[in-house]
Formats: C-alpha cells, sequence, structure tokens
C-alpha cells in the first residue's frame, strides 16, 4: 500500500482520545469503531476499502455534531456521539479520508470497465459495498453513461460497444453483495434501475446478499435470482439521534414513514399485504433462496435449479423432444416444490390460530353446559314455586273456610260497620263472607279491627 494510507498525528491523538473515554464513561462507539480506532492509534497501514467507509461514516454521522454534550463546556459532554467520532479519527480523519477519496476519483477519470463491464450489448454491474454517496454514486455515473438519455446522442464508445441507438447495450445484470447502510443514497440506485426499465433495459440482480437498503435495490430489477448460499434480509429504518425530545420524535416519525415507504415497495413486488411485509420487516426476517422465492421476494433460486446432467440437456441436444419434455418435468416438479414450500409456510403461520380456535371450543362447549345446568335449574325452581303457591292458595282456601264456620257458630249474621268503598257502602261481614280462599284472607287481614268490632257489636 502506498504511504499515503498511514494516518496522521491529529488522527492518532483523536484515536487514542476516543479509546480513552469509552473505558472511562463505558459509551460510544461499536466493535467496528473500536477496532478502527486501534489501527490508526498504532499507526496502522490502511486499505483503500477502509478509508472509503471512514469517509462514509464521517458522511452519515455529521449530523451527531448538531446533538448535546459534542463540543466541550456542554452538558453530558463528551457526548457518546462524540466519542464515536474521536474513535473514527474525529475531525482530522474527516479532512484525511475525504482528501483521500477525492485525489483517488480524480485519478481514475475513465473507470467505466472498471465498474461496469459490457459483452454482446449485456452490461454488468457489482454492488459489493455498503449502501453510502460513495459506493452509490460512481454506478450511477456508469449506469447513466452507457444506458441514460445522453448516451445514444454523444456516440459513447465503452469497450467495442458504441453507445447508438442500433447497437447500445439493453441488458444489465447487477450483482448484489451489500448489507445495506443509506436509505437515501439507496433510493438513488434504486431509482436509476427503475428509469433504465422505463427506457426499455432489462435488469437482472442476482443476490447474494442483499441486506436492509441492499435488498430494496434489488426490488427495482425486472428479475430477481438468489445465488447458492445467498441471503435476503428486511428489517426496519433505524438511526442514531440525539438531542431533546422534540428532535427525538421528529426522528421517529420520520423512521415510521420511511420503514411504512419501504414495506410498500415490498408488498407490490411480492404481492403480500402492506401490513404483512410489514410485519416481517419489524421482526427483521432473513430468508435463503427458496424462502425469498417463496414469499415473492425473489424470482428464482439458484437452490432450485436442475442439477447434474439435466440442466445442460438442452444444450447439448437442441431441438430433442424428449429431453424437451424431461425439463418440462423438471420445472413442473420445481413448481410444486415451491407451491408446497408456501403452503407449508401457510400452514405453519395458521398453526397458532388453529389452537387458539381449539381452545375457544374448549371454552364454548364448558360454557354450554353450564348454560344447559342452570336452565334445569331454572325449570326445577319454577316446579317448585307452582307447588309452593298451590299450597299457599290451599292454606288461605282453609283458613276462609275456618273463619266463616267460626262466624256461622257465633250466629250474628246481621249487618254491622261499614265500609266505604268508592262511593259505595258495604257491610264489612257482607263482603267478608262473600269472598273465598286467598282473597278472604287478604280482605281479612287488610280490614281484622274492623270485621272483629263488627262481630262484637252483634
Amino acid at each position: 500500500m502506498p504511504e499515503e494510507n498511514y494516518p496522521n498525528e491529529g488522527m492518532i491523538a483523536e484515536a487514542k482520545r476516543g479509546l480513552e473515554w469509552r473505558r472511562e464513561y463505558g459509551r460510544g462507539g461499536t466493535a467496528v469503531g473500536v477496532a478502527r480506532a486501534r489501527d490508526i492509534a498504532r499507526r496502522a497501514n490502511l486499505s483503500d476499502d477502509t478509508i472509503r467507509r471512514m469517509n462514509s461514516y464521517f458522511a452519515r454521522h455529521e449530523v451527531d455534531k448538531k446533538g448535546q454534550g459534542f463540543s466541550p463546556g456542554e452538558p453530558g459532554y463528551p457526548s457518546a456521539g462524540r466519542i464515536a467520532w474521536a474513535l473514527w479519527g474525529g475531525d482530522p480523519g474527516q479532512r484525511w479520508a475525504a482528501a483521500w477519496v477525492r485525489r483517488k476519483d480524480s485519478n481514475n477519470n475513465d473507470t467505466t470497465m472498471k465498474i461496469l463491464s459490457i459483452e454482446n450489448k449485456a452490461a454488468k454491474l457489482r454492488l459489493d459495498e455498503q449502501v453510502d454517496s460513495n459506493s452509490i454514486k460512481p454506478l450511477v455515473q456508469e449506469i447513466e453513461r452507457v444506458f441514460g438519455h445522453e448516451a445514444a446522442q454523444n456516440g459513447l464508445v465503452t469497450g467495442d460497444i458504441t453507445a447508438c441507438i442500433d447497437n447500445a447495450a439493453d441488458t444489465l445484470d447487477i450483482e448484489i453483495h451489500s448489507p445495506g447502510g443509506s436509505v437515501m443514497d439507496g433510493y438513488v440506485l434504486y431509482n436509476a434501475i427503475k428509469d433504465m426499465r422505463e427506457r426499455g433495459v432489462n435488469v437482472t440482480a442476482h443476490v447474494q446478499l442483499a441486506a436492509s437498503m441492499a435488498s430494496v435495490i434489488a426490488m427495482a430489477a425486472d428479475r430477481i435470482v438468489m445465488r447458492e448460499g445467498g441471503r435476503m434480509m428486511i428489517h426496519d429504518a433505524s438511526a442514531v439521534t440525539m438531542g431533546n425530545a422534540e428532535e427525538h420524535l421528529g426522528k421517529a416519525n420520520l423512521l415510521e414513514s420511511i420503514s411504512d415507504e419501504i414495506a410498500g415497495i415490498y408488498a407490490g413486488r411480492t404481492g403480500m399485504d402492506k401490513k404483512a411485509a410489514r410485519a416481517l420487516m419489524k421482526k427483521e426476517t432473513w430468508m435463503d433462496g427458496k424462502e425469498a422465492v417463496s414469499l415473492g421476494f425473489a424470482d428464482e433460486s439458484f437452490d432450485n435449479q436442475p442439477k447434474g446432467m439435466t440442466g445442460i440437456l438442452s444444450k447439448l441436444f437442441p431441438g430433442n423432444d424428449e429431453v424437451a419434455k424431461l425439463e418440462a418435468a423438471i420445472a413442473d416438479a420445481d413448481s410444486l416444490r415451491n407451491d408446497l414450500t408456501a403452503a407449508q409456510t401457510r400452514i405453519d403461520e395458521l398453526a397458532p390460530l388453529a389452537e387458539v380456535n381449539a381452545k375457544l371450543q374448549a371454552e364454548l362447549s364448558e360454557l354450554t353446559a353450564k348454560i344447559t345446568e342452570a336452565d334445569k335449574l331454572a325449570n326445577e325452581n319454577a316446579e317448585t314455586i307452582a307447588e309452593l303457591k298451590a299450597e299457599v292458595e290451599a292454606v288461605d282456601e282453609k283458613a276462609a273456610i275456618k273463619a266463616a264456620e267460626l262466624l256461622a257458630q257465633q250466629g250474628h249474621p246481621a249487618p254491622v260497620a261499614l265500609v266505604e268503598e268508592g262511593t259505595e257502602t258495604k257491610n264489612i261481614l257482607e263482603q267478608f263472607e262473600a269472598l273465598k280462599g286467598g282473597e278472604a284472607t287478604a280482605f281479612y287481614r287488610k280490614h281484622r279491627k274492623a270485621i272483629l268490632a263488627a262481630q262484637a257489636k252483634l
């Protein structure tokens, strides 16, 4: 590596300060940041990739300088963001990495064949870094040079291909091996690919690793192919925030909006409901090739390709009907296998619902049994109440008969005291003697004194 990749004294001082702060306060930075600080502190000769990552880090975390505790004299100094900033070389490291990147980029004016290659009107592109401005900008520039609106007009020559209407490249294969990164930078490449498709360019994404924002970029392609052992990961957008409650709330609302937008992209690609896509994002979902195909995040998986001689039979025996039938049968089997995998996935998803349903059915059966028992008791009580009423009426009747007998024994049937009832006046003993059963009993209880007084006067 050239001499210029050695850290300067200002970077070394910042890295050592960051390590000391982290030991003292127990906060700030990640394991990657600590490793970077140790390399800088011992003045290690840094690789080109490391310097580009440093430049990306400073670009993403420039906003941390606005947080409380970043500058001396502020409450909470040194903040976690200030300590992390120091681990990467601080302001001296930021200036050094930015200058290095500018110098390298200016020395590589003709980067077309290094970034993008063309063969038989098919272009190939690689995204094998973290998604940030340094990795995305060169890719988009090359796409525009080869596939952009001005390419044909300018008669651009790339290798032995002249970018004119008749022989311009019409296919792009993009190899993706990226852990993701900046959402906004990723959208630049995502939209560039979408624009290419609108101009008639067919785009295929070949995925070895498409995590986070890299998976969103893959969604822009016409066709997505998972490499053998490839993985795709989707999750909610995230960010580091510093400041007061209002600033945290504002960033939370922004992240929610971004995540909802990305869920819409996944839903549009896979055909699943947007809420279902967001649920997969919230729990951070990793998918291998078969899972990505079954859920609709990919169109093809290398693991599903025919193995052995059957994969090349059509090439060895072109036009052979039997070979065509054999490969069609293999394709049908693969399709059925995918359908089976998808069905099993659905069964696994519904299994918890089946358990809940069984529990509810058991509770319903138990409740039905209780209602039946309650109805039985109610019927039994109704019969008992009816029997008691009959007994009361019989007792009342007997009491009335006994009272009548007593009156007859006294031999005083003549009229006595009168009781007004409305506008009519009737002899109380006549009224009483005219009643029977419960009515006689009730009348006696109500007019007991009057009845006794009337009897006493006889």
